[in-house]
């Protein structure tokens, strides 16, 4: 097969792939960031060849230096997406909502000791690394693309206020946009790589080294020069490789003492299995109280990591586990112990189809107007949610006797659209008890 064949082959396999490339940045496709970078590399990686193929056909290497304009405008639209649209690192576009932000860092270096210091903590290798070494390498690739392209950006000043100056139009646009925060860490840790990279491109064998491989130049390389390079790059591998590694190590001593107290292996015994059907009150909350049924709350334990403790004892805060009510009721099930919970106010349970906002499920925003607010007091309480509905729990808590009217409003937090609105007419008795009448929704 002919080098010009082989070129058309490479060249139409990228096209498709850099087609579907494009189709994954729509809003209804969730493609990881990950694979999209492993995507972009197989695109770049068969233009090389098709361009490699041709420059061989044509006995002169100005395809390659066409692959490179290609690259440089892949890697501008990689740049850009990261930055700007990608929804797996938070952006949704530019949208000029929440422009101003708590989170914006002006203090240099914050959130990188920040992030060195929770080494030890429960951020995995992947947070720290995608923010301390991904920012640093983010604009390495201009340190070649801009003096390749454009002779002024050799001399370092004119190089270093280019990258300054992309560095902080990107901050500031993620900072009045609302699509993300300004941080002078992020500045920094851009400018440092790409300084570092121009000046080791500066030296003769990277350089030649480079050029010989992205434009197919001849450059001599000396042995002694081709074994620095080989140990510059083990070194670099290995320091990156161990910083993983440790990285994973301290996150997984960490999840694993989260674990043991957050959700340590858990079992129930009841000291008295027979019923007398009476209330023995366990835990109560601002909602609910909590009863067994058979037994005395004395006599319920529960074994944490194999260390007994009575059940009430855990609810109330009393031992080194975060053990909550919802974790123990499923406890009690599993164990056959009888329970029941009863409402201190009258409740209402609302079901709402969820709202799915850029890829993402979110609880509706849920609005109360009351006539009256002297009478009465609505609590809103976001129970739970799977893959279809939220479930809302809302209690009428009575506060004076007499009559007002209630609307409860759910909205999409995202675009305020009102979802359902619903009134009531509720009406407190002299002993505080609530009744309700559903008027519209």
């Amino acid at each position: 097969m002919k080098n010009k064949t082989k070129a058309k082959i490479f060249y139409i396999i990228s096209i498709i792939l850099l087609f579907f490339y494009f189709i994954l940045e729509l809003p209804f496709f969730t493609f990881y960031t990950s694979n999209r970078l492993i995507l972009l590399f197989l695109i770049v990686l068969f233009i090389y060849l098709g361009g490699l193929f041709l420059a061989k056909e044509l006995k002169n290497n100005k395809p390659m230096l066409v692959n490179l304009k290609i690259f440089f405008a892949l890697y501008i639209l990689l740049y850009l997406t990261l930055t700007l649209f990608d929804t797996m690192w938070g952006r949704g576009g530019i949208t000029f909502n929440n422009r101003f932000t708590f989170n914006n860092n002006f203090i240099p270096f914050k959130t990188i000791i920040n992030f060195i210091s929770k080494f030890d903590s429960l951020y995995d290798a992947n947070d720290i690394l995608f923010n301390l070494l991904g920012n640093f390498i983010a604009l390495m690739p201009l340190s070649f693309f801009l003096p390749l392209f454009f002779k002024s950006q050799n001399k370092f000043s004119y190089f270093l206020l280019t990258i300054l100056g992309i560095t902080l139009c990107t901050e500031t646009i993620q900072m009045i946009s609302g699509i993300g925060v300004f941080d002078i860490d992020d500045i920094i840790l851009n400018t440092s790589g790409a300084i570092i990279m121009f000046f080791v491109l500066k030296i003769t064998c990277f350089n030649n080294l480079v050029r010989n491989i992205l434009l197919l130049e001849k450059n001599k390389i000396a042995k002694k020069d081709v074994i620095k390079i080989i140990i510059s790059i083990i070194i670099v591998f290995i320091t990156i490789l161990s910083i993983i590694l440790y990285c994973n190590y301290l996150y997984k001593r960490s999840f694993d003492k989260y674990l043991y107290i957050t959700n340590p292996v858990a079992r129930i015994e009841d000291a008295y299995p027979d019923c007398n059907n009476s209330l023995n009150i366990f835990y109560e909350d601002e909602y609910n109280t909590y009863s067994f049924l058979c037994s005395p709350s004395d006599q319920v334990y529960i074994f944490l990591n194999n260390e007994k403790y009575l059940v009430t004892d855990v609810l109330e805060g009393k031992t080194k586990y975060n053990y909550d009510i919802n974790k123990v009721l499923n406890r009690l099930e599993y164990y056959n112990v009888k329970y029941k919970i009863i409402s201190k106010y009258e409740m209402i349970n609302i079901k709402i189809k969820n709202i799915i906002y850029n890829n993402s499920i979110t609880y509706p925003n849920v609005s109360i107007n009351i006539e009256n607010e002297e009478l009465l007091q609505i609590i809103v309480d976001d129970s739970k949610m799977d893959a279809e509905y939220s479930y809302i729990n809302l209690y009428f808590k009575g506060l004076k006797e007499g009559k007002t009217k209630a609307e409860i409003i759910f909205k999409n937090k995202n675009t305020h659209e009102i979802i359902e609105s619903q009134k009531y007419i509720v009406t407190i008795n002299d002993n505080l008890k609530v009744n309700y009448v559903l008027l519209s929704t």
